[in-house]
């Protein structure tokens, strides 16, 4: 037995001195043995290098039996594995203690206040389990939490923080007395059975154990170092330049010097032997990597150096203009060492080469695609949850959907799992590739038709088939839906039988155990298990093993805690929400185990993982002053302050501050970062980022900086000047730069320049070939349709083209979006709810049926009292409710409120428009009139207009209301559209197509006037807009006149004196009409209020925009089947109201003002003199 130490700064060999001594230990006879202690985060990889070290040596055969490498949890595994008694205790893993202290704060929740609201929060028992074995270790028992808590100085936060922790490990403490087990502690377990071999310590005298990089230890590795230092020889390899009596914690090496002198101390009191100090000194001192070492430690302690020479051979520091920047050059670097290009020669691989992340969370999303267009293998060295499996998401979902009550989110999120497929599906596609493609096209149906029909909650569970309704508001029909509805109710009732009936079942299981069993069974019965299998398989024929392993390992986990769950509360009373509880924060805990890579890839670290000469070539990114040093937070459950005031009252440091220790380890992480390269060290930082614009280089750079011992290199992005050779790694590569550089260079009108023209040449006779001519392509793009071919457009319009005035007004808006929305016919999936489209065929619907009963039983408005037409509206409104496309407003107790608001908007409109009959001289002739042909019904004709390829224009539409009055003999006819939001007539948009529903509507009734009121020569009284509202009035006096002011008309008005007094017959003098914008002056004459003089239009001007508005929409027709398609949304300058605003279609068109070919139709405001103008010359023009 002894103890020696191996001492040495960071540019010293280290592990060349203690193979050596293994080596020796070894030559002595064939029962010698060696074991290594490595830090378990890189100890497959140090075994790799530890044992090929070894090897080389060796003139006879080695075997490795006899020289091993451990961590120490590995090392006690190795000891304890065939001791009976260890094999049989019962002891509980991390996940294990996990869960009893999941189920302690589950049961005690109502005893918290402190952390009751925590307790949900993931990570939050992962704290409690770490900060109860903190205590453990630190000798702090729950007795002493509790007392110190009743300390007089003891704040009222302190207080209360730990008596709740001392009820939790309490009653942990308890638990764990109870189910009779313990917290796995196998160093200590080894370090007991280590400590009964003190008696017969030769078996342990042939064994040399060798602990390498560590700077200090944990309370149980401790223990057990100090139990072999008396059974065997014990080397302690410590990153130390020299031993030191008093060692301030600014100190590099201050963690190890307190290791050092521990064990020092420890090996004098127990009188083991103490070897002298192998003091592993520089053969080499004129190497830069030695100056490095000597600059960074003594400016870092404070002691005087001198200056000797640069180090910008072995010490690279860049400034990239960005992140990207930063990781295409990184990724050029690698590949140029290993094509042997740089000055580190040509025998230099993947694997010799590594990169540390200083900030993980800006570089990694960059990593895979950049180091992929330059084919650069790379394994990542981090640790994944598997709360993002889908086996975790599947079994969340199944709490959900009980918790929840079937909410259509929980059930579609369980389908995406695609880990429950009904079996009539796998019957049907025993295929397993197009099993996936027809059970996520059915998915998809069934969640469009759910979202459109609200079919959640009940729905999903009843016994009862759905019936799935859609209604055609624009063909004004039914939609065929049987299909639909057997496929969607086949989907639904296979999860009512298999998901709802299992949730039904595991509820009256009786115990913990019963309940796992129903739930294995489960998983088994719905082929949970082999949909992963298969997940694998695929994964593994596409070389995805990582992706593979992850398939395996969560199902083996959550056996694991099946396992676990039964050991630990079979017999546990069942309680559904502490049992979900407890599995779903089991395995939402669980990382998945990587398998350390030992083929030729780049490995991306952490820096803290970081250790001198860890690889040939080291590169460090993200250098930055906020990076590195890293800022520390507190993540544990106790801050500083009270780490302080515990520490005063235990009469010691026996809780070490987290954040203290690792801001003080921040100068030790930055030392072993620079001389992690053993051949070469790249330090680099970008000079900006997207949240900041200036970034500082690390104080360390700086430093380096300051002292001219390096000088910084800037990395600055593509430019058509930059030589090729310092951007091009690959061909792939090369096809991106060219294209950059090409438009770069059309952006600024210059050609390509002559080098960039060549390499362009050459990647076109390369195997890329077909890829570089499709990305060279892009570079031409244009965000331009192209527009059909008149074959195309009559295959898909008709020689004859039927629309509708509302499409037409879409393609005077954008020609693109009616291409999209009635040619290619797509739309955005229907969300169930109350839209502006369902009220406004409500209101429609209601007042229709309202006039309809008047015309029919042959009331007058004027003389219907006011029960009379309460009740015609009570009568109207029952019918409606009735209605399948209302049925949505007896869904819910709110539907039922907006029914009673909608109802009571009607009542008020019915009311509003008896009033203006009693002003008004015009009655209603006929209601929902519709002109032209949709679907299966036909009205009256509707327009028709010839087009040059001989086929017509057929424009259908519904007219809300006819309106007619008699001034003498002559009959005038007007037309009255209802709008649900504020509408008013604008010539502007007159002019432009953008408004033809007044103006269609009132040439319409003109040209069926004999039809529609018996008068063939009726004139035009006018095309109004009636705002169907339940307007809210500010003043309490003059209700009535209040209201009919708010519904008063807008829109074309006849400008004819003969029709005022038709208009409002009730005026009196100096009076304004409250229905519509004329008044009656003092002198009892009628006249047009002057804010509204260009509301009215004589005859000729009418003829005008009837005229002006027949040739608009001829010309949108000849457009749409010449096959014209552009991308010209209007832009209204007044305003700037965008056509794009609330289009949906924007992801398809991709439209974007800043593009030069993307331009907006700007609408310029025009008076109305000057619109009837520019409509006279265009009507003869193309009369």
């Amino acid at each position: 037995m002894s103890l020696q130490f191996i001492l040495g700064n960071g540019f010293v060999d280290h592990q060349k001195e203690y193979l050596t001594m293994a080596r020796e230990w070894l030559k002595k006879g064939t029962d010698y043995q060696v074991f290594f202690l490595v830090p378990n985060y890189n100890k497959f990889e140090r075994e790799m290098t530890l044992l090929h070290g070894l090897k080389e040596d060796q003139t006879e055969s080695f075997a490795s039996i006899r020289a091993q490498v451990f961590s120490f949890q590995r090392l006690a595994w190795y000891y304890l594995q065939e001791i009976e008694t260890y094999q049989t205790k019962q002891t509980i893993s991390e996940s294990g203690a996990n869960m009893i202290m999941q189920k302690v704060l589950v049961e005690h929740q109502a005893d918290l206040q402190l952390f009751r609201g925590e307790i949900s929060k993931l990570g939050f028992v992962q704290q409690l389990v770490s900060l109860y074995a903190e205590f453990q270790q630190g000798g702090v028992s729950v007795e002493a939490l509790h007392l110190m808590g009743e300390k007089d100085n003891a704040s009222a936060e302190i207080e209360e923080k730990l008596h709740e922790l001392s009820q939790i490990f309490g009653r942990y403490e308890q638990q764990l007395l109870e189910k009779e087990v313990s917290l796995a502690q196998p160093l200590i377990e080894l370090t007991n059975y280590l400590v009964s071999k003190l008696i017969n310590v030769s078996e342990f005298s042939k064994t040399m154990f060798i602990i390498t990089g560590f700077s200090s230890f944990k309370p149980d590795e401790k223990g057990l170092i100090a139990t072999l230092m008396q059974l065997g020889q014990v080397k302690i390899d410590l990153l130390l330049d020299h031993p030191a009596l008093n060692t301030s914690p600014l100190d590099l090496f201050f963690d190890a010097q307190k290791t050092y002198d521990y064990f020092l101390n420890f090996a004098k009191d127990q009188s083991i032997p103490i070897l002298f100090d192998n003091k592993v000194v520089a053969n080499d001192q004129s190497d830069n990597r030695f100056v490095v070492e000597q600059f960074f430690r003594q400016t870092q302690n404070g002691q005087t150096f001198i200056k000797d020479k640069a180090v910008d051979d072995y010490l690279h520091v860049w400034q990239a203009d960005s992140i990207q920047t930063e990781m295409h050059q990184v990724a050029l670097e690698i590949r140029r060492i290993v094509a042997g290009e740089t000055e580190l020669g040509k025998e230099k691989t993947y694997k010799d080469i590594q990169l540390f992340l200083a900030e993980e969370d800006k570089y990694r999303p960059y990593l895979a695609s950049i180091f992929a267009e330059y084919e650069i293998p790379v394994y990542v060295n981090e640790k994944k949850k598997m709360v993002q499996h889908p086996l975790v998401q599947f079994l969340e979902t199944i709490v959900d959907l009980d918790r929840y009550y079937y909410r259509l989110t929980d059930i579609i999120r369980l389908y995406r799992t695609e880990l429950y497929v009904p079996h009539y599906v796998k019957e049907a596609y025993p295929d397993f590739s197009r099993q996936q493609i027809q059970f996520q096209q059915l998915i998809d149906v069934t969640e469009n038709i759910a979202l459109a029909q609200n079919f959640h909650g009940k729905r999903w569970i009843s016994a009862k088939d759905w019936q799935v309704y859609s209604f055609d508001a624009e063909q004004e029909m039914p939609v065929e839906t049987t299909d639909l509805s057997l496929k969607t109710n086949k989907l639904r009732q296979a999860f009512r039988r298999d998901i709802h009936g299992f949730l039904i079942k595991i509820k009256q299981a009786e115990t913990f155990a019963e309940a796992t069993r129903m739930l294995y069974d489960f998983l088994l019965k719905n082929g949970v298990d082999q949909q992963l299998l298969a997940w694998r398989n695929e994964a593994v024929q596409a070389g995805e093993l990582d992706q593979a392993r992850n398939h395996e390992q969560t199902w083996s986990a959550l056996m694991a805690t099946f396992d676990e769950f039964v050991h630990l509360f079979g017999d546990t009373p069942f309680d559904w929400s502490v049992y979900t509880n407890l599995l779903i924060h089991s395995l939402t805990n669980v990382t998945f185990g990587k398998i350390p890579t030992s083929i030729d890839q780049v490995q991306v670290n952490r820096i803290d993982l970081a250790r001198p000469a860890q690889a040939d070539v080291v590169f460090v990114l993200g250098a930055t002053e906020t990076a590195l040093p890293r800022k520390q937070e507190n993540q544990t459950l106790l801050d500083s302050n009270e780490r302080e005031w515990l520490n005063e009252q235990l009469l010691g440091e026996r809780l070490m501050d987290p954040v203290k220790e690792n801001l003080r380890k921040e100068p030790h992480v930055g030392y072993s970062l620079l001389l992690a390269g053993a051949k070469r060290t790249y330090l680099s930082y970008p000079a900006s980022s997207e949240t900041e614009q200036f970034v500082k280089p690390s104080p360390y750079i700086q430093r380096l900086l300051d002292w001219q011992m390096v000088t910084a290199t800037k990395k600055a992005s593509l430019k058509k000047e930059i030589v090729p050779t310092e951007v091009v790694g690959t061909y792939r590569g090369l096809i991106r730069r060219i294209s950059q550089i090409e438009r770069q260079s059309k952006q600024e009108k210059l050609p390509l320049p002559t080098v960039w023209r060549q390499l362009k040449q050459k990647v076109l006779q390369s195997p890329l070939r077909e890829v570089a001519e499709m990305v060279f392509m892009s570079s031409d793009f244009q965000n331009i349709p192209v527009s059909l071919t008149k074959e195309q457009a009559e295959k898909l319009y008709g020689s004859s083209l039927y629309s509708s005035v509302s499409r037409l007004e879409t393609y005077h808006n954008c020609e693109y979006r009616y291409f999209v929305q009635y040619g290619l016919r797509l739309k955005e999936r229907d969300i169930y709810g109350l839209t502006s489209a369902v009220t406004g065929e409500f209101f429609h619907d209601a007042l229709d049926r309202f006039l309809s009963l008047l015309i029919r039983d042959q009331l007058s408005l004027t003389n219907l009292t006011e029960e009379m037409r309460q009740s015609l509206v009570e009568e109207v409104l029952k019918s409606i409710f009735g209605d399948a496309r209302y049925q949505i407003l007896a869904s819910s107790s709110r539907m039922m409120f907006l029914y009673h608001q909608l109802s009571q908007t009607i009542q008020r409109v019915s009311w509003v428009i008896q009033e203006q009959a009693k002003r008004s001289k015009f009655s209603p002739a006929q209601t929902e009139v519709l002109f032209g042909q949709i679907a299966a019904k036909k009205g009256i004709s509707g327009l028709e207009i010839p087009l040059n390829n001989g086929g017509k224009l057929h424009v259908r539409g519904k007219i809300d209301r006819i309106d007619h009055v008699y001034v003498g003999d002559q009959a005038y006819i007007g037309v009255v559209d209802y709008k649900s939001s504020a509408h008013d007539f604008s010539i502007t948009d007159a002019y432009y197509g953008l408004a033809m529903q007044l103006l269609t509507y009132l040439d319409v009734a003109l040209m069926d006037a004999a039809e529609l009121i018996g008068q063939e020569t009726a004139k035009p009284a006018g095309a109004f807009y009636l705002h169907v509202q339940d307007p809210i009035l500010k003043e309490e006096e003059n209700l009535d006149q209040q209201r009919l002011k708010k519904y008063k008309y807008t829109g074309i008005f006849m400008n004819d004196a003969s029709l005022y007094q038709a208009y409002d017959q009730s005026l009196e003098k100096s009076q304004n009409s409250d229905v519509f914008p004329i008044r009656m002056d003092k002198d009892e004459h009628y006249q047009i209020v002057s804010q509204s003089k260009d509301k009215f239009y004589t005859e000729d001007e009418l003829n005008v925009l009837l005229d002006h508005n027949r040739q608009m929409m001829k010309q949108s027709a000849e457009k749409l089947l010449q096959g014209t398609i552009s991308l010209n949304p209007t832009l209204q300058l007044k305003n700037q109201k965008r056509a794009c605003q609330h289009c949906p279609f924007r992801s398809v068109c991709t439209f974007d003002a800043m593009l030069p070919e993307n331009n907006y139709h700007k609408i310029e405001t025009l008076s109305k003199n000057a619109a009837i103008q520019k409509m006279e010359e265009g009507n003869h023009e193309h009369s």
